[in-house]
């Protein structure tokens, strides 16, 4: 089974990609795949598209053609607010999946 991580270089994306990746065909995007990430050794530079941008969704669906994934696991995104109250408003660059492979903005709360 693959299995594409949108938001590799985040608190959940990369502990993600770790659980994942000895057991499924594991694929990860990021915007930048520097050098201060690839000294980590996390990521398999192989599993790795780079300069995939929530704000861009045409590289968000470019990543999901080119991969074709069984499954895609968003962690794009803020997962843990320290305001109640942003939890209402729509977040620009908090995605879901919806139908598809079409990426759509989605509103928390």
């Amino acid at each position: 089974m693959r299995v594409l991580i949108l938001g590799g270089t985040g608190m959940l994306g990369h502990k993600a990609y770790q659980a994942l990746r000895h057991e499924f065909d594991t694929i990860v995007t990021m915007r930048v795949f520097g050098d201060r990430v690839k000294r980590t050794g996390v990521f398999d530079e192989s599993q790795v598209i780079e300069g995939v941008d929530a704000f861009a969704c045409d590289s968000v669906d470019r990543a999901i053609a080119r991969t074709r994934p069984d499954v895609v696991l968003n962690a794009i995104g803020v997962i843990k607010y320290a305001i109640p109250s942003i939890r209402r408003r729509p977040q620009p660059g908090f995605f879901s999946l919806s139908g598809g492979n079409r990426v759509r903005p989605a509103v928390v709360g």
